[in-house]
């Protein structure tokens, strides 16, 4: 089994989910935290995953307009078939 890692500098994360769980809990919410470790068997490392991730994030921003357009034409043709 592999064993979590934790090896990145998450402080900016952790301003920004403290900030969130301030405010909600000024709202009235309650926050539950659990305890999830995340386990990876890909050789990339936090650096690599994060950046990758932002890529992708930033690729589907850039062309929403395409994917939006193509999620439409495909629930009318689901919608045309029946």
């Amino acid at each position: 089994m592999l064993s979590p890692t934790y090896n990145f500098d998450c402080t900016e994360l952790q301003q920004q989910i403290t900030a969130s769980n301030i405010e909600l809990g000024e709202k009235g919410y309650s926050i539950n935290h659990i305890d999830n470790p995340i386990y990876n068997d890909v050789p990339d490392t936090n650096e690599d995953f994060f950046a990758k991730t932002r890529r992708s994030i930033e690729n589907l921003k850039e062309h929403q307009d395409i994917h939006v357009r193509l999620l439409r034409s495909k629930k009318t043709d689901l919608k045309t078939r029946h």
